[in-house]
This record gives structure tokens, sequence and C-alpha cells, in this order.
């Protein structure tokens, strides 16, 4: 089993290289384009709606706004919150766990959500990530997920 575990500050410049090294780190039969849409998706809502507790009507305010709050709380909280990863990679799996500081993700967030429209304002990014990992477990606390992507064959 390989294990990659590495922590990156609540900052929205950190997230992109953060990403790129932990797909880096996959092995060569995952879809790495795959899992880095679904991650980069975990992440963002982990950052935006976890670490900085930025609410998606925010943007659906005033998106400049929006955008200058999360600017605004990266540099404020990039000290004192951050994201947790872990992934584990064997033969068969890889496994991401995932936990983060400041709010939890609301219990009505934490399941598949079939019934989510692709054109809502809200909870698309959630059905990017159902789509991109074969297994998504939220905590029971709300402050974590466990993203899985299985080898088919």
């Amino acid at each position: 089993m390989k294990v990659v575990d590495r922590v990156v500050a609540a900052s929205a410049e950190a997230m992109g290289p953060f990403t790129d090294k932990l797909v880096e780190a996959l092995p060569n039969w995952v879809e790495k384009e795959r899992v880095r849409f679904g991650l980069t998706e975990a992440l963002t809502n982990a950052l935006v709606h976890g670490t900085l507790e930025i609410d998606s009507a925010e943007r659906d305010a005033d998106y400049m706004h929006y955008l200058h709050l999360i600017a605004e709380r990266s540099a404020e909280r990039s000290a004192t919150h951050s994201i947790h990863v872990r992934m584990e990679s064997t033969e068969k799996t890889v496994k991401f766990s995932m936990r983060w500081t400041g709010a939890a993700c609301p219990t009505p967030f934490r399941s598949r959500r079939s019934e989510q429209s692709e054109i809502s304002l809200h909870g698309r990014g959630l059905g990017i990530i159902y789509s991109c990992f074969d297994d998504v477990d939220w905590d029971d606390d709300g402050y974590g997920m466990t993203l899985v992507v299985e080898r088919v064959g």
C-alpha cells in the first residue's frame, strides 16, 4: 500500500498545486483527469464552504463580492484552518480521506442527490463528486469525507 499524507492551508491559491501533487501520486491505472475533476470539486467545497465558511448564496447574490470573500478569508484563515488529505492506494483501490476545519457539511448535503437538476443553483458540485468516484462516504460529524476509486477488471 502506498500512502500520501498532505495538509493544505485554507488558501484558494494553494488548491491547484495541492491537487496536482495528489494526482501525480496516483497509480497509472487510475483515470487521472476524472479524479482531478472530482478532487478539485471536493477540495473547493471543503475550502469555500468548510474552512472559509462561505455560503453559495453569497455567490448567487454578488459574484464579485463572493470572490472578494474567498480572497479575504483565505488571507485571514490560512494560518489557522486547513484541509488534511490522506491518499491510500493499492493495486485495486485508491481512497482519499479528507478532513477540514471550519464548518461542517450540513446533513442534507451528505447524500447522493439524484433528484438534483444539472441546472439548479446549488448542489451541482456534489453531483460532480459522486459521478467522479465509485464510492463517497461522509464522516458522521460532517467535517470529512472519503472518496474511493476502484480498479475495473
